[in-house]
């Protein structure tokens, strides 16, 4: 299978004095199909860029950036059908209840899958009745988990996806991940700047600083040093 996700010398710089802030710098990078790789960094590491990046919502100032074996600028609806994004802050149809925005989205995608709504929507005890405007943050973000998922995506992007839940809700998300991995086979980018947060999921850590990449590696051989 070829990497779902490959930047070569991926620069991505906001503003225009001096050249602009270099949010990414150079950064050359390979995920492996099936892995699962917390993307971790201090706020502003540049993470939320590689993630936007990956899904074409955010194009390179140089360099290239590669998605499910398309330039991210040239994505259409092959590779979008397959690919699930949660960005840290969802935007919604504020107007809309919860299942109204599912509805919503479903008729974009032939894969998906009623019958994970009411588990995952039980599992995060997320209201579908519930208009979106009334929700908390916490709970926009369990929507936007759903989302990402009840298409089968063969990538899934989670930005910072447990930034405003409590530890119960957490726990739950963790489970679930676990559970996504075993039947979707998923290759997954879970953005975090904390490790103890996804270390129990995740079997590979990418480490960014300042948009460069600090670390690539298996985390046994991080736990290891």
């Amino acid at each position: 299978m070829k990497s779902p996700l490959i930047t070569q010398n991926l620069t991505k710089r906001f503003g225009f004095r001096s050249g602009g802030r270099a949010a990414l710098n150079s950064l050359s990078l390979e995920i492996a199909p099936g892995r699962v790789v917390g993307l971790l960094g201090r706020n502003g590491a540049g993470k939320s860029t590689l993630l936007h990046t990956a899904c074409g919502l955010i194009l390179p100032t140089t360099g290239s950036c590669t998605t499910l074996g398309r330039p991210c600028a040239e994505l259409d609806a092959p590779e979008l059908s397959q690919i699930g994004f949660m960005p840290q802050e969802p935007a919604f149809l504020a107007w809309m209840t919860v299942r109204q925005q599912l509805d919503f989205t479903a008729t974009f995608y032939a894969t998906w899958d009623r019958a994970r709504e009411p588990r995952l929507l039980g599992d995060l005890e997320l209201d579908p009745t519930r208009k979106i405007a009334q929700l908390s943050v916490g709970d926009q973000q369990k929507l936007g988990l759903i989302l990402a998922v009840c298409h089968h995506p063969q990538l899934l992007l989670l930005d910072e996806p447990m930034s405003a839940l409590d530890p119960i809700v957490r726990t739950r998300l963790m489970a679930f991940v676990v559970d996504l991995i075993r039947e979707d086979a998923s290759t997954i980018l879970l953005s975090s700047h904390i490790l103890a947060d996804v270390e129990k999921i995740v079997d590979w850590v990418v480490v960014l600083d300042r948009g460069e990449l600090a670390l690539n590696s298996a985390l046994d051989d991080v736990q290891e040093t």
